[in-house]
């Protein structure tokens, strides 16, 4: 059994959309999807109700963030696979298959990922290294990246076939449900972002691979929660950052304040050019 978990909020005609993909690229396969409304106030229950009577949908009163969400949908999941796909997701029609077949077949893989798409065709990269104080500042958006190209610094680029990475997005991934449980599933301490990153690396650390899988595509609009307030996408961006290296680099207390700090400046820049820009 293959559970897919979406994770919706104010995004009901992207979630449909996906709803439709998956219901397309899983004919055939023994498969639940469970889409959880994370507070949504665009009408999004009544209106995936209306039109996919056949799914399970769990509606939260509020915003869970997206870990905590997921941990939700996964403790209701029955299957023994867990098929994360974002809402503003469109997954191509082999897509599961490939997926599963990859992740049945390799044990010592817990999750396995594929390849992100932008809606004109290009690539999207969703696979990383771990961060470290270094290679962090050639992330995507961050000030050095956009003065000194360092492909695969940080961001992963594409592979032609499959291949083991550090980690990856799990904006289209694939995860046994039993190694979800082992770890007891995704750190609610990260609101959103970095808490895939997170679970890879707990993953990683007991010997589970995390591979990339080029064949198994979908398209992604990417921050389309976030898109009306940039604002708001930086905050939480930039709290998750701090979060992940206070939880993993633990012994090192000054360089982690002296981090923070240059966070704090960099989303203090961030919030500033968003609010000349008018995109707040």
């Amino acid at each position: 059994m293959l559970s897919v978990i979406i994770i919706s909020y104010n995004t009901r005609e992207l979630t449909a959309k996906a709803v439709r993909s998956v219901q397309t690229g899983t004919a055939g396969m023994q498969t639940e999807i469970i889409v959880l409304d994370n507070g949504s106030i665009d009408n999004s229950v009544e209106y995936l109700r209306r039109r996919f009577p056949e799914i399970r949908i769990i509606e939260s009163d509020w915003n869970l963030g997206f870990a905590r969400a997921v941990n939700r949908a996964a403790a209701e999941a029955t299957g023994d696979f867990l098929w994360l796909v974002n809402s503003d997701c469109s997954v191509k029609e082999n897509t599961a298959s490939l997926l599963f077949e990859y992740i049945n077949k390799n044990p010592d893989v817990a999750v396995v990922t594929g390849r992100l798409l932008n809606p004109d065709g290009s690539f999207q990269g969703s696979c990383r290294h771990f961060p470290n104080y270094l290679n962090i500042m050639f992330s995507r958006g961050s000030p050095l990246s956009r003065l000194i190209s360092r492909e695969g610094a940080y961001t992963l680029p594409d592979f032609s076939e499959p291949t083991e990475v550090d980690s990856c997005a799990f904006t289209n991934a694939m995860i046994r449900k039993a190694h979800f449980e082992e770890i007891r599933g995704l750190d609610e301490r990260f609101f959103i972002y970095l808490e895939d990153t997170d679970i890879c690396r707990r993953l990683g650390e007991l010997g589970y691979g995390i591979v990339y899988h080029p064949q198994a595509e979908s398209t992604h609009l990417w921050g389309v929660s976030f898109h009306s307030n940039l604002i708001q996408r930086y905050f939480h961006h930039h709290i998750s950052v701090g979060k992940y290296f206070w939880k993993h680099y633990t012994q090192n207390k000054l360089k982690n304040a002296l981090f923070e700090l240059g966070l704090g400046l960099w989303l203090g820049l961030r919030c500033a050019f968003a609010v000349m820009r008018g995109r707040i």
